[in-house]
């Protein structure tokens, strides 16, 4: 879904974005583009270059700026790409963050109406809407899009790790993400607000397996996710045959 972000400041506190706050502006557009969650960006030119075109009582009328009346104006905007409103103001709390304290500005964060910018998903839409940006944060190593898509008292569990926390589950399996090249999707069922998802993951030294998962999603957000381990791929053992665990014969 897509989401506009209008950031908005007091034009007349001579305030000038200084040379590092543009540089690193600019290093935060090239990371959320290549991440996909920003679709396009841009500034405003002052007020004093623009009108106000009325339609009051069947007559049109046209103020020319500045307007002396309004403090706050929208000095420039985000268009958004993600799953959840918590996904777009985790985004415009990265922008916020880049500011120094001497700043003061807020952002106004609204979603696009219109089934183009997916307003109108239905709960089955939403659910793998989610899921899939889950695993693509995997894929572009975005840390900042997943920790938007798990909420505060997310779970985890596989044969390896038994309920872990949402700290815990960052410290221990994000560092996996470094090896992981991509994912492919088997099977991808949901059912109600549960996602049944079996996938063939390549590594970035090439070696594939096959995991199934069980993922929970409500209001937008990931609450647990149940991990069952596969096989390599190719199968370790031969089409039609068995792989014997205490002597590893076929």
């Amino acid at each position: 879904m897509r989401y506009l972000s209008m950031i908005r400041i007091d034009e007349n506190s001579g305030r000038v974005p200084s040379e590092k706050l543009m540089n690193d502006m600019g290093r935060l557009i090239d990371e959320m583009t290549s991440e996909g969650t920003l679709i396009r960006t841009g500034g405003l030119r002052p007020t004093a270059e623009g009108a106000r075109v009325c339609w009051r009582g069947g007559k049109l009328s046209q103020v020319d700026g500045p307007f002396a009346e309004t403090k706050e104006v929208v000095g420039g905007f985000a268009i958004l790409e993600t799953v959840s409103m918590p996904g777009a103001i985790e985004l415009t709390e990265r922008f916020l963050r880049i500011h120094g304290d001497e700043w003061d500005i807020e952002c106004e964060v609204r979603q696009l109406d219109g089934p183009e910018f997916g307003s109108t998903v239905t709960n089955h839409e939403s659910v793998r809407d989610v899921v899939r940006a889950a695993y693509a944060a995997y894929e572009t190593k975005s840390r900042a899009m997943l920790e938007s898509l798990l909420s505060d008292d997310f779970h985890f569990t596989s044969p390896l790790d038994n309920r872990l926390d949402r700290e815990t589950y960052f410290r221990i399996c994000w560092p996996n993400s470094e090896r992981i090249a991509e994912f492919r999707f088997v099977n991808l069922v949901v059912d109600g607000e549960r996602a049944f998802v079996t996938y063939d993951g390549r590594c970035q030294d090439g070696r594939r397996f096959r995991n199934t998962e069980i993922v929970t999603v409500r209001n937008g957000k990931i609450v647990e996710v149940e991990v069952y381990f596969g096989w390599s791929i190719p199968h370790s053992a031969p089409s039609g045959t068995h792989v014997d665990e205490a002597t590893g014969d076929r």
